[in-house]
């Protein structure tokens, strides 16, 4: 969670520093209260969404190799890997990252 709210605050700082740039008239304390506020309003929808999910989980360990001594292990070909499952608050993480990138370039 606090990755989550320091990637949080760079992207109010970069959309403090474009908004700033395109237009200079722009108060920059009203800016930063009203992205704080929607920073905040976020977080707690997240935090809300992420403990009412936490006992619901569909996930079931499978042994599919016997146990093996660490020392001999070794990572598996990255062809052989499977692709890791997103939540769905990564993906939207993802998507509404995909879309600052966009307006902000």
């Amino acid at each position: 969670m606090l990755q989550s709210l320091l990637l949080d605050v760079l992207v109010i700082l970069s959309l403090i520093l474009a908004v700033t740039t395109l237009f200079p008239n722009v108060d920059i304390k009203l800016l930063t209260e009203v992205l704080s506020g929607i920073l905040m309003v976020g977080l707690l929808i997240a935090g809300f969404l992420y403990y009412s999910q936490k006992g619901k989980t569909n996930v079931k360990v499978v042994k599919t190799q016997p146990t093996m001594d660490r020392r001999y292990w070794r990572m598996p070909p990255v062809n052989e890997l499977q692709k890791p499952v997103w939540s769905k608050t990564r993906k939207l993480a993802m998507i509404l990252l995909r879309g600052y990138l966009l307006i902000a370039v």
